[in-house]
């Protein structure tokens, strides 16, 4: 690919498209080739629209660069290379879009997978609202059972046998969180 160096980059691609682990360095070095490679086409635009052409130096009838001294041969191949530097920048720059693509997907991805981790495992019996549904149908046939039996067999104020009542709950809440600690 006309001379440039792009080790980095090709192997971000590959490692993107064989789903590799990647590493912060080669993002950081790939994104360097990436910006070299951009600066580079944009000095052969330069060259194209003639801006660094008055820096040419001529020696025995060949144009030489000013930078690194070597021969340019002609106006066409400085086209061609150009032209050639724009396509692989263009094709770069694709993939660069297509990897933040990938990257972002990815990100989603673990997103997603870390929020399921935080729902409750619907098949576990004591998940909050089974355990509510459970405490309901308490209420509804074992409170109401003893509350009768208070009121009608043992004749107590409405105020003692919600004290009671409210005794054995926090009994049995007690004795179920001392067995939870013991099962940890």
């Amino acid at each position: 690919m006309s001379g440039l160096m792009t080790n980095k980059l090709d192997h971000l691609f590959k490692a993107l498209t064989e789903n590799a682990p990647i590493t912060k360095d080669l993002i950081t070095e790939a994104k360097q080739e990436y910006t070299k490679l951009r600066l580079s086409a944009q000095n052969g635009e330069r060259l194209k629209h003639g801006s660094s052409a008055k820096s040419l130096k001529i020696t025995d009838g060949q144009n030489t660069c000013p930078n690194c001294q070597e021969p340019i041969t002609s106006h066409h191949d400085l086209l061609s290379e150009i032209r050639q530097l724009q396509t692989e920048l263009n094709l770069k720059s694709q993939m660069c879009v297509d990897l933040q693509e990938q990257i972002r997907r990815r990100q989603i991805e673990q997103n997603i997978h870390s929020e399921q981790s935080k729902f409750a495992d619907l098949n576990d019996p004591n998940r909050a609202l089974k355990i509510g549904e459970m405490y309901s149908q308490l209420y509804d046939n074992q409170w109401m059972e003893a509350y009768q039996y208070l009121d009608n067999i043992m004749n107590l104020r409405e105020d003692k046998i919600l004290e009671i009542l409210q005794r054995i709950i926090r009994g049995a809440y007690v004795f179920c969180e001392d067995i939870a600690k013991l099962s940890c």
